[in-house]
């Protein structure tokens, strides 16, 4: 009739519906005054609480409670073998495997310490490195991105160094295996020598081996 204000949706929670719960109205009805509704950011493997509901001229009416469960999705992180080792570098690799029915949101990092040994302890302490992720799900980084004396992230030569390969996968915090690689040792030597002497000069000379 004129003048008639009509609106319906679906009302939705992960606690109940006593609380506050989100509010979806949809856009046009198909045959039979049925309608659909999409919620997006849920999350996964969780109990919702929904029942349908219509606005007549100010007066809400609610339909029977229902509830479904999110599916949960896998997501798998393998740390792999550290390439292109040298004194004060290298190439930390991973990779990275998610099952799900959606595009999840997702960014992947490596942490490493020469100091912390466990899981934990690169939680808490390691230095992080953030790495690229590939469309078959490879990631790298190389540490540090410059090599400088003065760079805190810079790596020590002959050194034994703890890292892990880990990923968010829409919140979800996925950790591989702590692996280990070591830096290169270098040696260095100086010979110094003495020419042209006489009763009261001489030219001292000397070369730096690396």
């Amino acid at each position: 009739a004129e003048g008639t204000s009509v609106v319906f949706g679906i009302e939705y929670s992960a606690t109940d519906l006593t609380t506050a719960a989100t509010t979806i109205t949809a856009s046009e009805k198909e045959a039979e005054n049925k309608y659909f509704c999409q919620a997006s950011g849920l999350s996964s493997n969780t109990l919702y609480y929904y029942r349908a509901f219509t606005l007549f001229n100010g007066v809400r009416s609610y339909g029977e409670v229902k509830t479904f469960t999110t599916l949960d999705f896998t997501a798998t992180v393998t740390t792999l073998a550290a390439t292109e080792i040298t004194e004060f570098k290298a190439t930390l690799n991973g990779s990275l495997q998610v099952e799900s029915h959606d595009n999840l949101s997702r960014s992947v990092r490596f942490l490493y310490s020469d100091t912390a040994m466990t899981l934990e302890d690169l939680k808490t302490t390691g230095r992080v490195a953030y790495g690229t992720l590939a469309e078959d799900g490879a990631f790298k980084c190389v540490i540090p991105q410059q090599t400088s004396y003065y760079d805190p992230a810079r790596l020590n030569y002959n050194t034994t160094y703890y890292y892990v390969a880990c990923s968010n996968v829409y919140g979800k915090e996925v950790y591989g295996e702590v692996k280990t690689f070591k830096t290169s040792d270098f040696s260095a030597t100086v010979t110094c020598y003495s020419e042209n002497v006489d009763k009261t000069t001489a030219t001292i000379s000397g070369a730096l081996i690396v």
